[in-house]
């Protein structure tokens, strides 16, 4: 199960971590995007925070509380399928053009051939 710990420089700006602001404000977006992309994907992260009390009853309860507020991947999914992609319908039909074109080709030589 995926944890995050945040440090106190997730929070507030320190020249000892960023060399501007910009790059604390980058950070900070990167924070809310990591926790945005677990929450589609269904993925129960458990986030931890500097000032968090972390004695092994509250670890275990952050643990379960994620576990119950994630939802099951099915719902936050869907699965792609190839046959609608672009390319493959268009190959799908110049395939079947070609398969068609061989079977009246073959036909008519049968014909040819049954006289």
């Amino acid at each position: 199960m995926p944890q995050n710990f945040i440090g106190r420089q997730h929070f507030y700006y320190t020249q000892r971590f960023f060399e501007s602001k910009y790059d604390f404000e980058q950070a900070v977006e990167r924070d809310k995007k990591k926790l945005q992309k677990c929450e589609e994907l269904g993925i129960a992260l458990i986030v931890f925070r500097y000032n968090d009390l972390l004695t092994e009853e509250a670890v275990y309860d952050r643990m379960l509380q994620a576990i119950r507020s994630a939802e099951p991947i099915e719902n936050k999914t869907s699965k792609k399928s190839v046959t609608t992609n672009k390319y493959y319908q268009e190959q799908k039909k110049k395939y079947n053009k070609r398969k068609k074109d061989l079977y009246k080709k073959m036909k008519n030589k049968k014909k040819y051939h049954d006289k």
